[in-house]
């Protein structure tokens, strides 16, 4: 059995401070500093971050226990290698409506902070509705085998675009 963990609200006072403390910044140096980003920059970015959810997942560990923090570090990775396709989506969107190399982290990080922003509303009605009704499950459950059934009718058919 899982040992259980009860969040504070300055916990996540802090927590949620600090993400939109980052997020600002983020937003802030990409538009204040309008260039094309390289390798080694875009490297350095991603090893910053990766400090930073490291030291969140060994201070979390900390305050809630190495169990649960070994559960923070095994869905950080299974997260940040799922990301990996994101990448591939955005390049793809980037090129297709043919963003300018020096836009393109600002434009990236307003897709970023949207992509979240959505995901957290989905995710609140998601709860709110299957907490609600018990049907929603079966409604969720039709939802995904229809969208399944219609990608598969469609699996030939190419989209190109211009």
């Amino acid at each position: 059995m899982s040992p259980v963990f009860e969040a504070t609200i300055a916990g996540w006072a802090v927590t949620l401070a600090v993400i939109g403390g980052l997020i600002a910044f983020d937003l802030w140096h990409s538009r204040r500093n309008l260039h094309v980003v390289g390798l080694r920059e875009a490297a350095g970015w991603s090893l910053f971050y990766t400090a930073v959810a490291v030291l969140f997942g060994l201070a979390f560990a900390f305050i809630a226990g190495w169990q649960l923090g070994g559960q923070y570090f095994a869905g950080y990775i299974v997260e940040r290698s799922l990301s990996i396709d994101n990448l591939f989506v955005f390049v793809i969107i980037l090129g297709t409506f043919k963003v300018p190399a020096e836009r393109q982290p600002s434009v990236l990080m307003i897709g970023i902070v949207g992509a979240l922003a959505l995901r957290a509303v989905f995710i609140a009605l998601g709860a709110a509705l299957l907490e609600a009704f018990a049907f929603t499950y079966v409604a969720f459950g039709l939802g995904l085998i229809f969208t399944a059934v219609q990608l598969f009718r469609h699996r030939d058919n190419h989209v190109v675009l211009h």
